[in-house]
Parts: C-alpha cells; sequence; structure tokens
C-alpha cells in the first residue's frame, strides 16, 4: 500500500509540473475577412403623369377616379376628368404602370408607354347567371392583372371584365366563345373573399352561393402593336 500511495503522488506531481510549465492556451481565431461595400443603388428616374380619365362609351369625363403610379403614388381626377402625378419610376421603366379606378367603373391597369397618359374606363357590366353576354376586347383595353405572370415579352393580356350574379345556390358554369372562329379565350374569375384561380380554365365550374357575384374577366394575348379588337359570348348557366 505504501508503494501505491507512493507512485501515485509521484505521478499526480509530474502532472501539475507538466501543466504548470505548458499551460493549454485557446486556439488564434481566424481574421474576419473584409467585405467590399455594394455600390449604392441608382435613385429610380422622376416622372411627372398627366391624362385624362374618360367613360369609354360616352367620353365623358371620369371626375374623382383614383391615379396611381405602381400602385404607391396616387392622385384624384379633378371636374374634367384630368390627373397629374409624381412619381418614382421604380420597375425599370420597361413595366411601370397606373392604376386607376372608380366606383362603378371596371379597374383599369396599364403600362406607361407615353404622354399624355390617357384612360378609358368601362362601366361595370353585370348579367344574371343563365343569360349570355357579348363583349369586345380592344387592344387598348386594361391590362389583364395577372400579365407579368403570363405574358411573353412583346405581348399583352388584355381584358374585359362582366361580373355574373347568381341568385340561388348551385353550380355556376362560365364559357366564352370567339364569335369569330369559337375558340375558347382564358378566363380569369374571382369571387370576392376568396383566392384568386389562376387557373384560367373555360370552360369553368364551380359551386356558389345564393347571392354570390363573381367576375370573369376575358383574356386576350395581343402584340402591343395589334389594331384589332375581338368579340366573344360569355354564357352562363346554373345547376343544382
Amino acid at each position: 500500500m505504501r508503494i501505491a500511495k507512493w507512485s501515485l503522488g509521484i505521478l499526480l506531481l509530474f502532472l501539475v509540473s507538466a501543466c504548470g510549465s505548458n499551460p493549454i492556451t485557446a486556439p488564434t481565431p481566424a481574421p474576419t475577412p473584409t467585405s467590399t461595400p455594394s455600390p449604392p443603388r441608382p435613385t429610380p428616374p422622376t416622372i411627372v403623369l398627366t391624362g385624362q380619365v374618360i367613360d369609354a362609351v360616352t367620353l365623358a369625363p371620369v371626375v374623382g377616379a383614383a391615379v396611381s403610379i405602381n400602385g404607391r403614388y396616387a392622385t384624384v381626377a379633378d371636374n374634367q376628368g384630368s390627373y397629374t402625378v409624381t412619381g418614382l419610376l421604380d420597375a425599370g421603366g420597361n413595366y411601370d404602370f397606373t392604376y386607376v379606378s372608380a366606383n362603378n367603373y371596371a379597374s383599369d391597369y396599364r403600362y406607361i408607354r407615353s404622354m399624355p397618359h390617357n384612360i378609358r374606363l368601362y362601366r361595370v357590366e353585370r348579367i344574371t347567371a343563365g343569360e349570355s353576354k357579348l363583349i369586345t376586347v380592344a387592344p387598348d383595353d386594361t391590362l389583364c392583372f395577372n400579365n407579368m405572370q403570363d405574358s411573353p415579352a412583346g405581348q399583352d393580356h388584355v381584358c374585359r371584365t362582366v361580373r355574373v350574379v347568381a341568385l340561388t345556390v348551385g353550380t355556376l358554369t362560365i364559357e366564352a366563345l370567339s364569335t369569330q372562329d369559337g375558340a375558347h379565350p382564358p378566363l380569369e374569375v374571382e369571387v370576392a373573399g376568396e383566392p384568386v384561380d389562376w387557373s384560367l380554365q373555360n370552360p369553368k365550374s364551380f359551386h356558389v352561393a345564393a347571392g354570390t357575384e363573381v367576375v370573369v374577366n376575358v383574356e386576350i394575348k395581343m402584340s402591343a402593336a395589334s389594331t384589332t379588337s375581338q368579340s366573344f359570348i360569355v354564357m352562363t348557366s346554373m345547376t343544382r
């Protein structure tokens, strides 16, 4: 037992001595690389946009129409339908747009391409489920709101809108046909309080409650240089 205790004491003394003469130190951290600051982003150009908002059918001024650039810089049309709004072209110039709305009119969304920037608004058109409606889509009609999503370069999807009111509960079917060749244009269907349907099906059937108002956008892909309008008949039906 004495030999074992003596050996243990020698071992402990050796360890203490070793630690005292060669202290353990933490490794030196690697230097933090310095990053080159990014150059400041250029300030988008400012535009002073002017124009007039008129009724597409009567050509009367639409007093009080709300006009905005890129949904950010806004103003209101005066008693002559004229407006001036100042804002930044912060979408790169090619995709800067105006958004215009007014009571009892379908909203208008279009790229800024010229000055003055005049806008024609169509009055809201409603039909009851089971009725049909003839509509004409012109090259200078409003862009479809999902235009950025599904339009290739050099072409735009323009829209005409009709609202369908379901008086009873059931399955509403909406179909649009070209009066020229019977083709089915894409249909964008919106129901208040529900997600927008981007499927663009035509015909489109879905369940609705009594009193539901459905916004139907007939989409046509047109070249920006097109001058030809196209006509379609929007047909609706209800089943229980």
